[in-house]
């Protein structure tokens, strides 16, 4: 029986699917949108399998071949119990299923498999390491109750401040002027009609306006950018106090945030050796091996 490993990397922002067969060889790859199990998990799985069709339609591969598929999905929102199970429940296509968080596959790809740490900073905030066979994550709380190290919190702080200014509490600046631009919005009422029940995905594409003015010292945006550093420099030394042998920060903001962050810490990120998505097809081929050495 022919064999495929397929990996996907779900977040906030978008889902990323990559299938290999049993050598190792890329067949396809896939692109969707967002698949947080928290926005919903009808959603995830469709952004999941159309990812996953996606990455077959590139490997001329026909969907009579994802029973063969031993599949690892790491997926943002995988870290809340209930969405997890509701996920494992999940009749799917494929030979297996493996459901972890976007976290793991992150971690297990920074470090090609090895032990590390890692903190993602994109759409949202979460951090991870691995250590002596033991594995714990930290952050990953959400948009209302934490991620002060993601591009979506970024942006939505550009929107309270710009709303300030159209209130009239605060002087006007060029980052509130600049996103009112972006959002098409002359005044306040207009703002919070066309935001309130955005999902993060949609503050987050703020987050490049923000380090656009903060690199032209707008203050505002200094003042935003700095917060989000300091936050993600507590989760770093809090993963760095461990010792682990290696320590990454990747993520959609990674790279327009790590100037921002201290010094020492600057030194101390490696580059990921691998991305999520590889690390999830390793994780779907771990699982494989290990069972059928159990057999």
């Amino acid at each position: 029986m022919t064999v495929f490993f397929l990996g996907v990397d779900g977040g906030g922002s978008n889902t990323r699917a990559r299938l290999e067969d049993a050598k190792g060889n890329l067949l396809g790859v896939g692109l969707a949108g967002p698949s947080n199990l928290v926005r919903g998990i009808p959603a995830a799985k469709a952004a999941i399998m159309d990812a996953t069709s996606a990455a077959l339609q590139q490997a001329s591969l026909s969907s009579s071949q994802l029973s063969s598929i031993h599949a690892c999905i790491g997926v943002a929102g995988a870290n809340v119990d209930s969405y997890a199970s509701q996920l494992n429940a999940w009749q799917h296509p494929f030979h297996s299923l493996q459901v972890t968080t976007d976290l793991h596959v992150a971690l297990v790809g920074s470090h090609g498999g090895g032990e590390g740490a890692v903190i993602i900073t994109g759409t949202g905030f979460c951090g991870g390491i691995s250590l002596n066979g033991d594995y714990c994550e930290v952050g990953g709380h959400g948009l209302l109750m934490g991620d002060g190290g993601s591009g979506a919190l970024l942006g939505l702080r550009a929107v309270r401040h710009t709303l300030e200014t159209l209130d009239g509490v605060v002087p006007t600046s060029d980052l509130a002027q600049a996103v009112c631009k972006k959002l098409g919005c002359n005044t306040a009422a207009e703002m919070v009609s066309a935001s309130i029940e955005q999902p993060p995905v949609y503050f987050a594409a703020l987050a490049p306006t923000v380090f656009e003015w903060a690199k032209l010292e707008d203050e505002t945006a200094l003042e935003i950018v700095h917060k989000a550093a300091r936050f993600t420099a507590n989760y770093a030394r809090l993963l760095l106090n461990k010792r682990p042998q290696r320590f990454s920060v990747i993520g959609g903001i990674a790279e327009s945030l790590l100037p921002y962050l201290p010094e020492d810490l600057q030194k101390q990120c490696a580059p990921a050796l691998c991305t999520p998505v590889e690390g999830a097809v390793l994780l779907a081929r771990r699982k494989h091996q290990s069972f059928a050495a159990n057999m």
